[in-house]
């Protein structure tokens, strides 16, 4: 715990550095200008690990197996807020744009298991709780804008056939992952209109596996199972207030 107390530490203080808010704050100016936003993306998702279709957990009520998800597209929409500090882009240059942004992104694929008969489609869902967006060197004048992304997840994956009671293996149930992520990644927003931006961006994160459940039984935690997982995603963001 006091680990990851001070890694948290850590990253709190460099985007103090990066954008430092009570700089902005201390302006007599009021918070620069807020640009609220809404963005509809197309994600690609790559999960290994722990997720590794050789493996199980054994249950109270039966097993439950442990899937292979095969690399899968999806969809999704995003929306977030960035703060433009006082004197973007003049000699009175205060700081960098930065944000916050929520996400639900949609996605369907196929599983293996160690079993051949338990495999099919799977759906996953995708939920940022909170993510932090930061655009270094940001100069309005120029169209194509580097960002970087801090990001905390959640994602819950349903499995149409993944459990099944002791000695039953006739009787498939379906079931459920349940995970936290934490990720950091960057990418490029390229301005193509005064309220558009197309977004490419690449987001390493780290997924660890919380709970499973199958049908009808009871949720059970699960420990050490931890997974990489990259989210790529191509977007078109809509800002509310253009930038010039």
């Amino acid at each position: 715990m006091k680990s990851k107390a001070l890694l948290l530490r850590i990253l709190l203080g460099s985007l103090v550095s990066l954008f430092p808010a009570h700089q902005i704050l201390a302006q007599d100016d009021d918070l620069g200008n807020m640009h609220g936003f809404v963005e509809l993306g197309t994600s690609f998702d790559w999960i290994v690990g722990s997720f590794n279709g050789n493996s199980w957990f054994e249950l109270d009520e039966g097993i439950l197996l442990v899937p292979k998800i095969q690399a899968h597209p999806g969809v999704g929409i995003t929306l977030g807020y960035l703060v433009e500090p006082p004197g973007l882009g003049t000699e009175q240059r205060q700081g960098n744009p930065f944000g916050m942004s929520f996400s639900y992104y949609r996605s369907s694929g196929t599983y293996t298991t160690l079993e051949s008969d338990y495999q099919g489609e799977c759906t996953l869902h995708l939920v940022r709780y909170l993510g932090f967006i930061g655009y270094p060197g940001f100069d309005s004048q120029r169209r194509l804008h580097p960002f970087f992304d801090l990001d905390f997840s959640m994602l819950a994956a349903r499995f149409e056939t993944i459990a099944h009671p002791f000695g039953d293996m006739d009787s498939p149930m379906p079931g459920k992952y349940v995970g936290i992520i934490f990720g950091m990644g960057g990418g490029l927003s390229l301005d193509v209109a005064p309220h558009f931006a197309l977004n490419a961006e690449v987001l390493p994160q780290f997924l660890a596996g919380s709970s499973v459940k199958a049908e009808e039984w009871e949720r059970a935690d699960i420990k050490k199972f931890g997974n990489f997982m990259l989210h790529s995603t191509l977007s078109l963001r809509y800002y509310f207030k253009p930038w010039n």
